[in-house]
C-alpha cells in the first residue's frame, strides 16, 4: 500500500460520507415544523378550552365602557377567521383536485404515451367541472355565508360573562 493507495481510499470515504450541514439544516428544519405543529395543536387545544376565560380575561382589562366595542371586535376576527378558514378549505380543494390532474395525467404519459394521457386530462376535466358546477355549488351554498354568524353565536354564548 502506498500513498496514492491511501490518497484513494480517503476520496472514496470522503465521497460516500454525507454531508454534515445538509444533514444538520435538515434536522433543523423537521425539528421546526415538528415544533409548530405541536405549538399549534397545544394552543388550539387552550383556545377551545379556555377561550372563555381569555376573552373574559382580555375584555377586564378594559375600562368598563369599551367592553361592548371589545366584543366587537372580537366577532370581527372571529367572522373573518371563520371566513378565512372556509375560503382556504375551498382553495384546498380546488387547487388540490388540479394538482391530483396533473399528477394522473403525466404519470398516464410516462407509463402510457400521449393519447391515453389526453384521455385522462379530459376525463379530469370533465369531472372537475362536474363538481364545480352542481355538485360543490348545492352542498356548500350558504355554508362560507352561515359560518362566521354560527360560530360567533357559539363562541359569544360561551363566552358571554354572566350577569
Amino acid at each position: 500500500m502506498d500513498a496514492s493507495d491511501v490518497r484513494r481510499f480517503r476520496s472514496d470515504v470522503e465521497a460516500t460520507t454525507p454531508d454534515t450541514a445538509t444533514l444538520a439544516n435538515g434536522a433543523r428544519t423537521a425539528g421546526t415544523v415538528l415544533a409548530g405543529v405541536v405549538f399549534a395543536v397545544i394552543a388550539s387545544f387552550f383556545f377551545l378550552r379556555d377561550g372563555r376565560k381569555m376573552v373574559d380575561s382580555e375584555v377586564a382589562l378594559l375600562p368598563v365602557g369599551w367592553h361592548e366595542d371589545a366584543w366587537s371586535i372580537a366577532h370581527s376576527i372571529v367572522s373573518s377567521l371563520a371566513y378565512y378558514a372556509c375560503g382556504a378549505a375551498a382553495l384546498g380543494a380546488f387547487v388540490g383536485a388540479i394538482i391530483a390532474g396533473l399528477v394522473a395525467v403525466g404519470a398516464t404519459l410516462v407509463s402510457a404515451g400521449t393519447t391515453p394521457a389526453i384521455i385522462v386530462a379530459v376525463v379530469a376535466l370533465v369531472v372537475q367541472q362536474l363538481d364545480n358546477d352542481f355538485l360543490a355549488p348545492s352542498s356548500t351554498a350558504g355554508s362560507c355565508r352561515s359560518t362566521g354568524s354560527r360560530f360567533w353565536r357559539a363562541f359569544r354564548s360561551a363566552s358571554k360573562p354572566e350577569g
